[in-house]
């Protein structure tokens, strides 16, 4: 007899059927509880989603509707109904009509906490329609009273707002000043500090002297157009989207024009303040940057000029081409690149063209013929990037760079010290990087329509940059005498 046992495995345990329907807590072996599938029929599929507000998307054999759901008549009757084992069944038109699910709004809210909510909206409800009576009562007595101070004035929209629908405002039931929202703009800006943080300009005078200077020359070059807007309004315009870069719906806003019109005025002024400050970047004399050198450049005496290049993204280029000349791979973007020199002073003396940012800094230094401005025994300081060498010794220019580590593990003690030499000498160069950088047209994506004047925003922006307060103090300066 063979004794031997053989291991059974045990029998998987069913898991219990539930009603899938939100809100059913029914499950498996309740008393008179039946389950049933989703029919197959695509159209009664969606009659008992819609009914059950349910929205399935794969179904599945457990994805069960118990019989709590469906009427008695729903059901299909058997003979023979004393079987403990029968299995009952829906009818092929049945669809659930009982114990339905209700929505969060369909429900009743018993809860004191609920019913608090539901008071404090019926409350605000009541505030608002007693302000829409006060402000109807205050419009009527305005009407009848009809004051120069507080009349109703009608507000004649201009042509390009032709979206705007003539209806009454809001701002008819205040009072409305003659002077106009261009008026109210000048008069808020009174000090410096108000006009420097909407232009960059340092002081309100500057900004009288150059509307001063434009008039002169529109005359000169007999200006036909009609603005609605004077010279200074105009000028602050201009600084104002060159700083902060505010869109021309706010500038239109801000102005009391349109946009379109804030667009026009914008690329015009441009091209008039461009002739204004291209003279405020004059190449000095050698002698004047002797008179101005600052207490740093003691050891390098012979610099004539500090160079550093920067980038500023713009948008990318639709042009294949252009898409080439303007990716950075230093950036990772698509940018444009310029190169700024300064005087030891801190004065920007020297402005290149725009070039894209595929442009190395050798070949803007070549292409920009600054070299041609410099003189045999004059000194150029730049950063390492400037692989600039032979070009300068073919002019007899002496370069300024701090020292490359190359093989070696660590700068000798020679090299060390000449690196922070160069280094707090050539710092001025990134200050005033900086200052220009503050003009948030450059530091945002610049828009590739603005391209064919970008070297006149920046002209214009390093203008202002060299008329702003002086980027070396007088602690650093010695006995230079600053620029006007």
């Amino acid at each position: 007899m063979d004794h031997s046992y053989y291991a059974t495995m045990p029998k998987p345990r069913k898991k219990h059927k539930y009603c899938y329907v939100p809100q059913c807590s029914t499950i498996q072996y309740q008393d008179d509880v039946t389950f049933h599938t989703f029919p197959k029929n695509v159209i009664l599929k969606k009659k008992w989603e819609h009914a059950l507000k349910m929205n399935i998307t794969k179904f599945t054999n457990n994805i069960n509707v118990c019989s709590k759901h469906f009427i008695k008549d729903d059901f299909l009757q058997f003979k023979t109904t004393n079987s403990p084992f029968r299995r009952v069944k829906l009818k092929l038109c049945a669809i659930p009509s009982q114990n339905l699910p209700k929505r969060l709004f369909e429900r009743p809210t018993p809860s004191p906490l609920k019913m608090k909510r539901v008071q404090r909206a019926e409350r605000a409800t009541r505030r608002d329609l007693i302000g829409q009576e006060d402000n109807l009562e205050l419009k009527i007595s305005l009407d009848s009273n009809n004051t120069p101070s507080t009349a109703r004035r009608k507000i004649n929209f201009p042509s390009e707002h032709k979206e705007v629908p003539e209806e009454e405002c809001l701002c008819e039931l205040l009072p409305f000043d003659d002077t106009g929202v261009v008026q109210n703009v000048e008069s808020s800006v009174t000090s410096d500090s108000d006009i420097n943080s909407f232009t960059g300009l340092s002081k309100i005078e500057y900004l009288k002297d150059i509307a001063n200077i434009s008039n002169i020359l529109m005359s000169k070059l007999q200006y036909s157009i009609q603005f609605s807007l004077d010279t200074e309004m105009r000028i602050c315009l201009t600084l104002c989207k060159l700083k902060l870069n505010m869109s021309y719906k706010s500038l239109s806003v801000l102005f009391g024009i349109s946009d379109t019109t804030c667009k026009n005025y914008f690329i015009e002024t441009i091209n008039l303040l461009f002739l204004i400050f291209k003279s405020m970047i004059v190449w000095p004399s050698k002698s004047k940057i002797e008179k101005n050198l600052p207490s740093c450049f003691t050891n390098y005496k012979e610099t004539r000029v500090i160079l550093d290049c920067f980038e500023t993204t713009i948008e990318k280029p639709k042009c294949l081409n252009c898409r080439i000349r303007t990716y950075s791979h230093y950036k990772g973007n698509h940018t444009i690149k310029i190169m700024v020199g300064i005087a030891p002073d801190g004065l920007i003396t020297f402005l290149s063209s725009v070039y894209g940012g595929r442009a190395s800094d050798k070949f803007i230094f070549i292409d920009s013929g600054i070299l041609d401005k410099c003189t045999e025994g004059d000194a150029i300081m730049v950063d390492k990037g400037f692989l600039i060498e032979q070009e300068c010794a073919d002019r007899g220019v002496r370069l300024y760079r701090p020292p490359f580590l190359g093989k070696n593990k660590q700068l000798s003690t020679k090299d060390g010290i000449e690196n922070a030499e160069i280094a707090r000498a050539r710092v001025h160069i990134e200050r005033a990087i900086q200052r220009i950088k503050i003009f948030k047209i450059l530091q945002q994506k610049v828009p590739w329509s603005y391209l064919p004047i970008i070297d006149k925003i920046t002209t214009v922006i390093c203008g202002v940059v060299n008329i702003s307060r002086p980027i070396i103090g007088e602690s650093e300066s010695g006995n230079m005498v600053i620029h006007a």
